[in-house]
């Protein structure tokens, strides 16, 4: 038998496979606890990868040398020139060496090696810290700055700068952004918060005035990085009862919105400024408006992606009000109904587009589960539309609302149903008082007309009444007193 003897060889420092594993073992990057800014998995990142990727500015590492994103480096100097040029007590040096001290720290908070020296990831941190504080200020006091800037000159430019800054690897720490603004804060601005002003830039990336995400958020919420702040500012208004309800388990899934409104439920435009509060009460859906453009998808997938690295157990909020939206919308048809109740406004090109958002990402990375926040509203739903006579509620409903919009669509519809009513009324009641006089005249062996009847003087009524049965005249001589 062979003896592999002591594993302490004398040779294996020499050893090709030795050297190559503690290689291998020195390049490791040791994920730090305080990570918080990840990199998108590349299955997720091929669904849309352009949804996860900057168009005009990188902030941060991870896209710091992108040359597509360079023209803005340009941008990121002139605003950190025009603040040392307004505050003369500052200095390149002082923003350098507090940017410094931080480095180690910042670094730390990133998932992935940052592929720069220690001196190029501290003028990094202070262009870019710089560029996106300075970019709050001028938009919370409306200053325009420079007539060249063209974040100010061109709306499409100042949209794109939004959308970029929370996308989900287009991060700086926010502590970073905290420091260089408690730092370089001026004396017009001590009551002026950075959370405050953050949300009011980013919080334009849903074009909607009552869904603008909520702010301040809870005062002892700190945000790891704008995308984690613009997500927390969607969550607080949501009711505290209605986060209990997914502890229900979901029986079944809704139907589409054409379904629900043929089984009798109806939909409203929701007032209220939380754009994940979806209600339902008394066959009433409530949906909060939402306007849908360019940008919509790319937020939602990347709230998503910040959401999936959330701690287990934690509410999926964006995921799952995605997940509702999906099975409201299958098809146009849906996208119109919704439309035309106030809940969807659509910017893109047309119907279908809408469609896609909501239905994609449904299938790709999101799978409803019995946490799911909604699970109380998706039975109340179904218990609803399988309460007996709310189909045929529905119907008699969705059969009046034909008939208005068919025939009663002008006053004249109205006047000429009237008329048909009045003339079908007399015409009856000749007809009833036709076949009363044939029947009348049928049961007696003497038969008269209504003229003739009218004519008759009281010595023939007489002459009747000894002739036959005295109900017949009774009846006849009834007939002419009324007609005298």
């Amino acid at each position: 038998m062979e003896c592999y003897g002591n594993p302490m060889l004398p040779d294996e420092r020499s050893d090709s496979v030795v050297i190559d594993i503690e290689n291998k073992l020195s390049q490791i990057h040791r994920i730090s606890a305080e990570c918080f800014i990840f990199r998108i998995r590349d299955q997720v990142r091929k669904v849309n990868e352009k949804a996860y990727t900057p168009e005009v500015v990188a902030i941060g590492p991870y896209h710091h040398k992108n040359s597509c994103l360079q023209p803005m480096e340009g941008n990121k100097l002139q605003y950190l020139k025009l603040f040392l040029q307004k505050n003369k007590e500052f200095s390149v040096g002082r923003l350098v060496k507090a940017m410094r001290m931080m480095e180690g720290k910042a670094r730390r908070c990133y998932e992935q090696p940052v592929d720069l020296s220690e001196d190029e990831f501290v003028e990094m941190m202070l262009l870019d810290s710089c560029f996106v504080v300075e970019l709050f200020r001028r938009f919370h006091s409306k200053e325009e700055g420079d007539c060249n800037d063209p974040v100010f000159i061109m709306e499409s430019i100042r949209s794109s700068i939004r959308r970029d800054m929370v996308l989900f690897e287009n991060q700086l720490p926010f502590f970073v952004l905290q420091a260089y603004f408690d730092m370089t804060k001026i004396g017009d601005e001590p009551n002026v918060n950075l959370t405050h002003m953050a949300l009011e830039f980013i919080g334009h990336v849903f074009p909607s005035p009552d869904c603008s995400p909520t702010f301040p958020p809870p005062l002892d919420y700190e945000a790891n990085h704008l995308l984690g702040l613009l997500y927390n500012s969607l969550i607080p208004s949501i009711p505290e009862q209605k986060l209990k309800i997914g502890r229900t388990n979901i029986r079944e899934l809704i139907d589409c919105s054409t379904e629900l409104q043929e089984k009798g439920v109806k939909f409203k435009a929701a007032n209220v400024s939380s754009l994940l509060n979806i209600r339902f009460e008394n066959g009433v859906m409530e949906v909060p408006p939402l306007i849908i453009d360019n940008y919509t998808e790319t937020v939602f997938q990347n709230l998503i992606a910040y959401e999936r690295h959330c701690p287990d157990g934690n509410p999926r909020y964006v995921s799952d009000y995605i997940a509702v939206m999906d099975c409201l919308i299958n098809s146009t048809e849906d996208v119109e109904l919704l439309s035309k109740h106030g809940i969807v406004e659509n910017w893109l090109s047309d119907d279908q587009a809408i469609t896609n958002i909501f239905n994609r990402p449904a299938d790709n990375f999101i799978a409803f589960g019995n946490d799911c926040i909604y699970a109380g509203l998706f039975n109340n739903v179904n218990e609803y539309c399988l309460r007996p006579g709310t189909q045929f509620k529905a119907q008699w409903d969705k059969w009046m609302a034909n008939l208005l919009d068919n025939y009663f669509n002008s006053p004249w519809a109205l006047i000429s149903l009237l008329a048909a009513t009045i003339l079908l009324a007399l015409t009856v009641a000749q007809t009833l008082t036709t076949e009363g006089m044939s029947r009348l005249c049928a049961s007696s062996s003497l038969c008269f007309s209504y003229e003739q009847v009218i004519e008759m003087n009281s010595s023939d009524l007489f002459f009747l009444e000894t002739q036959s049965e005295g109900t017949l005249v009774h009846n006849l001589f009834s007939i002419r007193l009324d007609n005298l």
